[in-house]
């Protein structure tokens, strides 16, 4: 997320100082305008660029603009869509309504699990790190300011997936402690 580890978008790269070095193109080409299906940040993998649209995660050619391929639908929409997918260990990694993550195939777009609904608002941006050899992503939901969101670490593997594609997270923490992720709580 944002360029490194450490999470502060430092590159080394110029800052755009005019319409012609700017790629506005892709916009245009994958996005009519409407707030209902507003693009996510975009992710920027080998000569694509993915952005979640929808209920669906499109593969843009980041020299043309052009659409290449889209993904199976998704169990949910991306939303506001405020923050940008994830690709880690062969799968991209999106948020989606119900504080849900879609993990979709890198190379065919295809669905491979979401995670169990956790509820609320996905609106903390997903995190990844390896933690002895294993991948493993990190996020946030949010519920209201006078109930429980969570804090959810979720394995990258195909481990803990049930029969309907549904998988669990290594684990839950929940500021209360309340075992109900959204139980309200006085402040």
């Amino acid at each position: 997320f944002r360029n490194n580890a450490e999470n502060n978008g430092v590159v080394d790269k110029a800052t755009p100082n005019s319409a012609d070095t700017v790629c506005p193109k892709v916009v245009g080409q994958v996005w009519s305008g409407d707030g209902s299906a507003a693009p996510t940040p975009p992710l920027i993998l080998d000569d694509y660029i993915y952005v979640g649209m929808s209920n669906k995660i499109v593969k843009i050619d980041k020299k043309t603009g052009n659409k290449v391929a889209e993904s199976d639908e998704m169990v949910s929409s991306v939303g506001f869509a405020m923050n940008p997918i994830t690709y880690a260990d062969g799968k991209l990694f999106v948020q989606v309504g119900d504080g849900i993550i879609q993990a979709v195939d890198y190379e065919t777009l295809k669905c491979v699990w979401s995670t169990e609904k956790i509820g609320g608002q996905t609106v903390s941006p997903i995190s990844y790190a390896k933690v002895d050899g294993k991948g493993y992503i990190y996020t946030g939901t949010w519920k209201s300011s006078s109930a429980d969101g969570a804090l959810l670490c979720i394995s990258t593997d195909d481990s803990n997936v049930d029969e309907n594609g549904i998988k669990k997270a290594e684990w839950r923490f929940v500021p209360s402690g309340s075992t109900d992720t959204f139980r309200g709580r006085r402040v």
